[in-house]
C-alpha cells in the first residue's frame, strides 16, 4: 500500500512521497530518507502519485545496489590498481597512513592531486559505460562525497574531509572539461585547490560562470521547473568578480541595486532569494546580501486589507462576462486559463473564498449532499485550505435556485484538474489579470469587502464566519454540523443581491 508513505509537512498542504531507504542502499545514496513533492493537495491525487513515484523509488534501490561495486572500487588500493605503479606507492602509503590515527598534514596533501585525478578517471570511464545515466550515477557519487566532508568515512574511504572535497573536485574538473592537477604535483597551489573550495573567504579555483553552472545542475533536480529557469535566466546577470562569498554577496548586492530602477522591490527580493537558493547548492553557507529597499517588502501590503467598492466589484464582473472571446484560443490545458476569468471573479465575489481555494478544487469538490435538516442540495466542498477552519461545504443549490452558474463552475473545475500550472502560478496570472482590469485592485479585497456585505446583509455572526472559513472561538468551533443548506443559501443570495449580480 503506497498510502503508507503519503507524507505532509507542518503548514503545508501538499502531499510528498516519504520513504525510508534500506541500510544498503542509504550507505550508498547517501541520506537515509526519500522524501519528494507530489504536487497535489488532493489525497486521491496523491494516493495516485505515490504509485508512480514508488516505481521511481524501486529504481533507486536498484541502481544504488548495482553501482555498490563502485564504492568497493572507491578504495584506495583497488583504485591505485588501476593507475600505475605511482598511484600504487600513494595509496600504499595512505593505508599504512589509515591505520596510524596521527596523519600528518602533509601526507594527506600529498595525495590531493592523485584523488582528483583517480575521480575524474573514474567520470570518464562511467560516461563510457553508460552514456544515457552516467549523471545521474554520478550525481549519487557526489551525495557519497559529500556525506564524508561532516562524517569521515570507516577506511579505506576517505579519512578527512580533504580527501572527500578532492574527489569532488576531480567529479566536477571531468564534468566541465578543466584540466586536472599534474602527476604528482610539483606546486603547492596544485594542494591549495580543494582547501579553498572548503573556505568561503578564500580564492576559489574556479570561474563564476563555472561556479553557477555547478549550482544550477544541481538546482534542477530540487525545485521545480518554473523556479529552475528563474534562476537558469538571472543568474548570468551577476558580474561576480571571484567566489569567494564576499565577491558573490557584492556581485548580488550590484544586481539588485541596477534591478530595482526597473521592477517593483517584491520583484527584486523573489529572484534574489531564488538565486541564492541556487548558489547554496555549491555553497551552503552563502547568506544573501542586505539592501534596505529589500527588507519587509514580502508581507502582505496594507491595500490588501482594504475592501473593494461593491460598485468596483460590479464593474469587474460585468467586465469579464462581455470581454471579447479572443480570436486564437489555446485548446490544450498548459495555458488558456483567461476563458474561465469570468466565472472564477464571479465565484470570489459572491462566495467570499481565498483565491487559492478556488484554483486548488477540481470536479470532485462539486458533491450532492443532504444537511441535518434532510435538504438535499449540491455543495462546493473545500479540503486542505489554510488550517482546519478553512474545510468547509459551501451550497451553492438546493435544485431550485443557484447562487452563481453551477455548470459553468463545473467546466472551470474540470479545466484545472487537466491544467499543469502549478497553484501558486495560476493564482498569481489570475490576480495580474484582475488587477489590469480594475485598476490595481486584488482577488482578497473582494473577500473583505465580501464580510463587510455580509454584516450589512444581516447574515448571523457564526453562519457569515462558518461561510468565510474562519475559526470559530469557544465551543462553537467545536459543535455544529457546517453550514446548512437553505440559511447559506439565503445569506450568499443576500450578497449577491447586494452586489447587483
Amino acid at each position: 500500500m503506497t498510502t503508507q508513505f503519503l507524507h505532509k509537512k507542518k503548514e503545508s498542504s501538499l502531499w510528498y512521497y516519504r520513504r525510508r531507504f534500506p541500510q544498503d542502499v542509504a550507505r550508498v545514496v547517501g541520506k537515509s530518507v526519500h522524501m519528494q513533492s507530489l504536487q497535489t493537495s488532493i489525497k486521491r491525487d496523491a494516493e495516485r502519485m505515490a504509485r508512480m513515484v514508488a516505481v521511481q523509488f524501486d529504481s533507486i534501490c536498484e541502481e544504488a545496489r548495482r553501482d555498490h561495486k563502485f564504492q568497493q572500487e572507491i578504495k584506495h588500493v583497488e583504485l591505485a590498481s588501476a593507475h600505475g605503479a605511482e598511484a600504487k606507492r600513494v595509496v600504499s602509503a595512505a593505508s599504512a597512513a589509515g591505520a596510524d590515527a596521527q596523519r600528518s598534514p602533509e601526507s594527506v596533501l600529498a595525495r590531493v592531486p592523485e584523488l582528483i585525478r583517480l575521480a575524474a578517471t573514474r567520470v570518464v570511464e562511467e560516461q563510457q559505460r553508460d552514456p544515457q545515466g552516467w549523471l545521474d550515477t554520478i550525481r549519487r557519487w557526489k551525495d557519497y562525497y559529500s556525506s564524508a566532508l561532516t562524517a569521515p568515512m570507516p577506511s579505506p574511504g576517505p579519512q578527512t574531509a580533504i580527501e572527500a572535497q578532492a574527489c569532488l573536485n576531480g567529479i566536477e574538473l571531468a564534468i566541465q572539461g578543466q584540466p586536472l592537477p599534474p602527476q604528482p604535483a610539483a606546486d603547492s597551489n596544485a594542494l591549495q585547490r580543494p582547501i579553498a573550495a572548503l573556505s568561503g573567504n578564500e580564492s576559489c579555483a574556479e570561474t563564476w560562470a563555472s561556479l553557477c553552472d555547478r549550482a544550477l545542475r544541481e538546482y534542477q533536480h530540487k525545485v521545480s521547473l518554473p523556479r529552475y529557469k528563474l534562476a537558469q535566466s538571472k543568474l548570468p546577470e551577476v558580474k561576480a568578480a571571484g567566489c569567494t562569498e564576499l565577491e558573490i554577496q557584492e556581485g548580488l548586492r550590484g544586481w539588485c541595486n541596477a534591478r530595482l530602477l526597473e521592477v517593483q522591490p517584491r520583484t527584486v527580493k523573489g529572484q534574489l532569494d531564488c538565486m541564492v537558493s541556487a548558489l547554496r547548492c555549491v555553497l551552503p553557507k552563502l547568506t544573501a546580501p542586505v539592501l534596505r529597499e529589500l527588507q519587509g517588502v514580502m508581507q502582505p501590503r496594507v491595500g490588501d486589507r482594504q475592501s473593494m467598492p461593491i460598485q468596483e466589484i460590479r464593474a469587474a464582473v460585468n467586465a469579464f462576462k462581455s470581454r471579447p472571446v479572443p480570436i486564437k484560443v489555446r485548446k490544450d490545458f498548459g495555458g488558456g486559463a483567461s476563458q474561465f476569468d469570468a466565472i472564477a471573479v464571479e465565484v470570489l465575489a459572491v462566495l467570499g473564498m481565498r483565491p487559492s481555494e478556488l484554483i486548488k478544487a477540481r470536479p470532485n469538490a462539486l458533491v450532492t449532499q443532504e444537511d441535518v435538516f434532510g435538504k438535499q442540495g449540491l455543495f462546493l466542498r473545500l479540503v486542505d485550505g489554510k488550517n482546519k477552519a478553512s474545510e468547509r461545504d459551501i451550497p451553492l443549490s438546493d435544485g431550485t435556485r443557484e447562487v452563481l452558474p453551477v455548470q459553468q463552475l463545473r467546466e472551470m473545475l474540470e479545466w484545472q484538474e487537466k491544467n499543469t500550472r502549478s497553484i501558486a502560478g495560476a493564482v498569481t496570472s489570475l490576480g495580474t489579470r484582475f488587477k489590469a482590469m480594475t485598476s490595481g485592485y486584488t482577488l482578497y479585497q473582494m473577500r473583505h469587502s465580501w464580510k463587510d456585505l455580509a454584516v450589512h446583509a444581516g447574515v448571523d455572526s457564526e453562519l457569515r464566519e462558518r461561510l468565510m472559513g474562519h475559526k470559530l472561538p469557544g465551543v462553537a468551533a467545536t459543535y455544529g454540523s457546517g453550514i446548512p443548506l437553505e440559511k447559506g443559501l439565503d445569506s450568499l443570495m443576500l450578497v449577491r443581491r447586494a452586489i447587483e449580480l
